[in-house]
Formats: C-alpha cells, structure tokens, sequence
C-alpha cells in the first residue's frame, strides 16, 4: 500500500487506527457467496468490502472484470490513488493461474474530503457501493473446470477515526464456451460511467501555477466549477482554492505549486469539469510546462498573434532571454573565449577598426546561427513527439563526454599545452581566403558550443516559454538569447579607440591566456560530475580514459618530428572506441536506479510485510564489486525487472555506501557484517528467503516464483 507521508497534518484518527491495527478482530470474515461472483466479505465497524464480477461464468481468452466492493457506513470514506494530505490508497494484488493476466485498478471521479486543515481525495456512502474495478484477461486455454483467483486487499476506512483493513478473497469462476453476465454486472457498468472518459485534453502549467487546458469545450454553459486533482504528492498545494477562468475558449486554473516542486517538470493529475446541473466530465492530463500557444482556428500554429506578441508579458520573456544571454558571458565555461576576443581586439589596435568591426559582427553571426540551429532541432524533436527542454542534450551520456574531453581539449589550449590551440580563436582561418571572417565565425560557433554547459538566471522561464510555444515566436527568443550572449563583443569592437582601453600587447596576454583555462577546467570537472550521475563510476572512468588520451595526444603533438603527429592522431582515434564503451555502459541499467526500485528503510520494509505485499531487499555499495557484477548481470536486467512486476514484487535498494545505522543493523539481523545482502520476502506471513551472494537471473526468478507458488 502507498503511505501518505507528506507534510502530513495530524490528525487523531491516524493515531487510533495505528492502535487498532494491533487490536484483534480488526475485521470479521462473515456471510457466504450464493453466487461464483462474489466473494466472502470482510466487515469492520460497518463497513463491508468483498470481491465481485461482472461474470458468472470466464470464457478462454475473453477479458472480464472484478473489483473491490466497499459498501460503506454513514459517513466513513476511503481514498483516492493520491490520498491526499493523509490516507492510504486502497491496494490489491492478484494471484492468476498461469497464463493470465490483470490490469491495475481503475479509479472513478473522487471527491474533496475537507477534515479541518486535511485536505484528502477519496469516495464517500454518497457514491455507495464504491467499486473499485480491474481488467483480468484469461489465456486461450484454461486447464480445469474453474478460473480461480485470489485477491489480497489492503484498504483505510476513515470517519472520526481510521480502521485500516487488509483480507484475501478468492472467486471460482466456471469455465464455459461463453461468459455469462452476472447479477453484479450494471454496478461495472455504473463504475463505467463514473470513470474519466475525455480524450484530447492538453495542458500547460506556468512557474506561477496557471494551468491553461485546451479541448475542453470550455464555457460558462458548459463549466460551472473545476478541479484539479494532482496525481503525485508533493505538486500543488492542496488546501488552495483553485479560481476558475475562461480565456479563448480554454479553461484556466490557478494553482499554488508546492515549495519544492520544479517549474520545468510536467504536472499530471486528473481535471475535473462539473456542469451547472452537477453533470461531470474528466480526464487525465500531463500538463506541459511553459506558456500555451494561442491557437488560430484552421491553421498550424506557427505564430503568435501581433497583439499578444506585443503584450506586456512577451516583450518580458524577451528581454529574459536577452539578459540571460548577457550573463552567460559571465559563466566560466563561456568568459575565457570572450576575454580572449577582446584580447584579439587589443592586438589589433586602433589601425586596423574596420577588421576589428568586422570580426565582431561576424564573431555575433556565428552565435546567433549555433543558438537558431539549436532551436530549429529542439522544435523539429518536440513536432517528432519527443519532450524536450532547455539543455536537454546533458541527458545524453555521449553528449556529455564529447563536451567535456572539447572543453578539456580547450583548455589545453589556453594552457599553452595544446600548440595548435593557437589558433583555436582562428578556427577555420585557413578554409578560406578571406582570412579572419571564417575564424570569427567559428569561434562565435565555439561559445555557443561551451555555452550550452550553463544556464543563467533569467533563462528558465523564457525558454519554457519558448519551447512550449509556437514556433516562429519560440526563435525570437532564441535568437534574443544569442544576441545577449553576443552583445558585449559586438560593442567592444564597434567602439572607436578601445584598443587605448588595453595595455599594449606583450608577456600580459600570454599570462591572461594561460589563466582563463582554469575556469574552462572547473567546467570540465563538473561534466564529470554529471557523467558520474547519469552512468555511474563507469562513466567515471570513461571521461578520465578519455582526458587521458588527449592529454597524451596534445604531449605527443609537441614534440614534433615524423612520429609524434602520428601518434596524437591514433590517440586521438581512440577516443571513438572509448565513446561507443561509455555508451554501452551508460544504457546497460543499473540497479539503484531501476524504474522499479524504491529506496530502503525500514519502516518502508515493515509497513509492506504488514500489507502482505511481497518484497526484495537488496543491499549494495558503489564500492562492493560483487554488487555491481549482481546488478549488472541479474539484478538489473529487463526480465528480472519485469518479473517483479508481474509479481508485485516491491523491489528495495539499500545503498551502503556511505555507513546507513538502518542498514547496518539490518545486516546484523541477518548475520552479515558486509554486502550483499538479498532477501525476498514472500506474500503474507511467510518466512523471509536469504538467496545467495553471488546471483543469476534464473536464480532470482526462480526463487520469486516458488515463493509465490
């Protein structure tokens, strides 16, 4: 069962049902079934939950449904997949005959619960029966003359005090040719109706909270309130009034984020429209972040109208990206080349203005065509169907590892190391005759490139905007971006005499060129970082292979002769090989980071045994070489993965680390005084499996499969 944990405002009932979980007779398993499709009840303080169908009879290969059946009390309620401030979701896990297969529960419309300062989704005697209801798919063929299966349920009842509640059903369907409809079948098909049913609902959510919906058909006549239920906890403030706005036909919702939550993440949840005659119409939606898009009736929307174009709250996301780019000078992977521009400017002196004039201009042409290039990709992968966001590259592991050795390379050069970084400023001096205009070019190209590293204040809501919106408004605030970030050059060469402004040239500028690397080094060493991040101490290790190897091919450069270019060039082709392991390594999953896994604590291990849910425990240490190999090879391949969710198997990591008192008490338990350490713990009460130290998939299956069997 999924505890609500967040900032959870206490409340009495939580207390007592804690003291009733350790009461006896918590629930009374009474009444028969007169017909296959229902099961046994369980009863509480007059709240009764069993299993029904919508069958009385299951046909091989014809998917039917069951659900959990809560016929509750005069004023008790349960709770919503997001319970809100306080509660626990109603849970069940499913034991099929092999062969089958079940979907999750589907949840109806919820309602507010207002409890004092709580605020809590759930279902309430006002919507009684609640049913909770599932999909099961039979196999083909059916061995035997029924289709049993068992339902291991967890559940919270709460009015003045909570009751939490946890049984296992069983149904025994009979096997016939055909499915035949059961007496129980109209409460599915009054779930049914209760069930968020809108498609083509799109929505976007803005720093500030707005949450503008589009599709929804949205009038006064047709809306008379809404409401947003977030799907995840820790998003919205759920105790704030959500004001309702019509805006172009779209509906539009103020919402108060959560303190910690990211205005560049999606926020899902469930939207909830009700008429004036309490009619409801849902669905859920990933709101995007970002400004929407006005849409124009008939066309593609590749444009913003002028007058919104002009308004107030535009001209501010330009001027954004403006300043932005203006302070991404200021970031160190980006100020060493502009500091040395401007000591090129110097070289030149005041003789020769016009080339000094030209090279800016041209130095600003080759920003802003790398930060126009970057957009037109970032919208042709967002029209593509891929989510995409500001320095959405820094997700790749081989983007990641080309910038770094670049910037490790440039830095070289700086150093004075790389002898041919002489002319990293002239980029491209000598594809051309025209001299210093392709070299200008090519290193406005280079500070876009190391720029994309950083982000400046002021950036994120423009381009959240940007890439939220249309297209062609989305380019203006790139391109005023690339003008910020061009600007200070581009003024420095136009102004007449700034070659006065600087000593004259001499031993300073060989000093200030060795200098500005070590600000271009401090960007490397956080690249490195996020390498470690994203693909673990392999990564690790590839960067440093791959520093290694230019570093050598700059030292085998220098010394000159025949051999030594040779030799910088086949370490310099070896970066290649390094880049495709590093790729390898970073898309082989690792099992902190699996989508399955959840970390280990205690209290998290004893409130699943507690619900009877099946657990593996897994502890590890980035250190602890027969980890990683178990991860690597068993732990974190696709079909263990998968056969923990089939299983509804619970998969916890414990991460050694660093000393944890959790988990090394958890070893003792165990008789461990090192990882690691694997136990599974079957469903229900039953005693706790120690695998072995060194696993296989198969073993880890098996051991999965003959517990629950």
């Amino acid at each position: 069962m999924t505890y609500s944990a967040r900032r959870l405002k206490f409340s009495p009932r939580i207390a007592v049902a804690v003291l009733l979980t350790l009461a006896a007779g918590l629930w009374l398993t009474a009444g028969s079934s007169a017909r296959a499709a229902q099961s046994l009840f369980a009863s509480t303080l007059n709240n009764e939950v069993s299993i029904v169908s919508d069958v009385d009879s299951v046909a091989p290969g014809t998917p039917f449904h069951i659900g959990l059946l809560f016929g509750l009390g005069k004023h008790w309620h349960i709770y919503w997949t997001n319970p809100g401030d306080a509660g626990v979701a109603p849970a069940a896990a499913l034991t099929l005959p092999q062969g089958g297969s079940a979907g999750p529960i589907q949840w109806p419309i919820p309602k507010v619960i207002y409890d004092g300062p709580v605020t809590s989704y759930g279902y309430s005697r006002k919507l009684a029966p609640v049913l909770l209801p599932l999909t099961i798919t039979p196999p083909g063929k059916i061995a035997g003359a029924h289709y049993s299966v068992k339902v291991a349920a967890s559940w919270l009842v709460c009015n003045e005090i909570c009751v939490p509640g946890q049984a296992t059903f069983s149904l025994a369907l009979p096997v016939e040719a055909k499915a035949r409809p059961s007496h129980e079948a109209p409460l599915f098909a009054e779930a049914e109706r209760d069930m968020p049913h809108e498609k083509n609902w799109h929505g976007w959510i803005e720093p500030d909270g707005t949450l503008t919906v589009d599709g929804t058909d949205a009038s006064r006549d047709r809306v008379a309130s809404a409401y947003f239920f977030p799907a995840g906890q820790d998003t919205i403030n759920q105790d704030y009034f959500q004001p309702l706005k019509m805006r172009q036909g779209r509906l539009v919702l103020g919402l108060k984020l959560a303190s910690d939550y990211k205005a560049d993440k999606p926020l899902a949840g469930l939207l909830v429209l009700t008429a004036a005659d309490g009619s409801e119409r849902a669905a859920m939606i990933t709101a995007t972040p970002g400004m929407p898009p006005v849409a124009m009736p008939g066309k593609a929307v590749w444009m913003l109208p002028l007058d919104v174009l002009a308004s107030a709250r535009y001209l501010s996301l330009i001027g954004a990206a403006l300043l932005g780019g203006l302070i991404l000078n200021l970031m160190p992977c980006v100020f060493p080349v502009l500091a040395m521009k401007a000591a090129h400017l110097a070289h030149l002196g005041d003789g020769q203005r016009g080339r000094a004039q030209r090279d800016g201009l041209v130095y600003g042409l080759g920003i802003l065509v790398s930060f126009l290039a970057l957009a037109v990709i970032l919208f042709g992968l967002r029209e593509g169907g891929t989510v995409v966001g500001w320095g959405f590259q820094f997700q790749s592991p081989d983007f990641v590892l080309v910038i770094t050795w670049l910037l490790f390379a440039v830095g070289l050069s700086f150093s004075g190391v790389l002898t041919v970084g002489n002319r990293w400023m002239g980029l491209g001096q000598s594809l051309t005759q025209t001299g210093g205009v392709c070299g200008s070019f090519f290193s406005g190209v280079l500070a876009a490139v190391v720029a994309t590293p950083c982000t400046a204040p002021f950036m994120g809501a423009a381009m959240a905007a940007a890439l939220a919106g249309p297209p062609l408004p989305g380019l203006l605030i790139f391109a005023a971006l690339g003008i910020g970030l061009a600007l200070p050059m581009v003024v420095l060469s136009c102004i007449p005499g700034i070659g006065r402004l600087f000593p004259r040239p001499g031993q300073w500028m060989i000093v200030l060129h060795q200098a500005l690397a070590f600000p271009i080094y401090a960007s490397v060493l956080w690249l490195i970082w996020v390498a470690s991040q994203e693909g673990g101490s392999s990564l690790l290790v590839y960067s440093g292979i791959g520093l290694l190897l230019i570093a050598f091919a700059a030292w085998a450069w220098r010394l000159g002769g025949r051999v030594a270019p040779a030799l910088a060039v086949i370490a310099a082709a070896i970066l290649l090989p390094v880049l495709w392991e590093a790729r390898s390594a970073s898309a082989a999953p690792a099992s902190p980071s699996a989508s399955v896994a959840e970390a280990f604590t205690t209290s998290r291990l004893n409130a699943l045994r507690a619900a009877g849910k099946p657990v593996f425990v897994n502890l590890t240490a980035a250190w602890c070489v027969t980890c990683l190999v178990n991860d690597r090879l068993a732990l974190g391949r696709a079909d263990v993965q998968q056969g923990f969710r089939q299983a509804g198997v619970t998969y916890l990591v414990g991460d050694w680390t660093r000393a944890d008192p959790q988990i090394t008490a958890f070893l003792k338990e165990h008789g461990r005084s090192g990882v690691p350490l694997y136990v599974y713990y079957p469903p229900g009460d039953r005693q706790p499996v120690v695998l072995p130290q060194i696993l296989t998939p198969t073993l880890v299956l098996t051991a999965i499969g003959a517990a629950a069997g």
